[in-house]
């Protein structure tokens, strides 16, 4: 079993809710131009 630092798993954990903070707020931003499934893929991609 692989063992991680502490450090390296919060950085792990900070990177995922800063991406799915992306990806959840760029979509309600593209929403107002885009209709609902657009504005998931362009968010997704702006989160990648």
């Amino acid at each position: 079993m692989i063992r991680a630092s502490f450090p390296t798993v919060w950085l792990f954990l900070l990177t995922g809710v800063t991406a799915a903070a992306v990806n959840f707020f760029s979509r309600l931003l593209y929403n107002h131009w885009l209709d609902y499934s657009s504005s998931i893929i362009v968010a997704y991609l702006s989160a990648w």
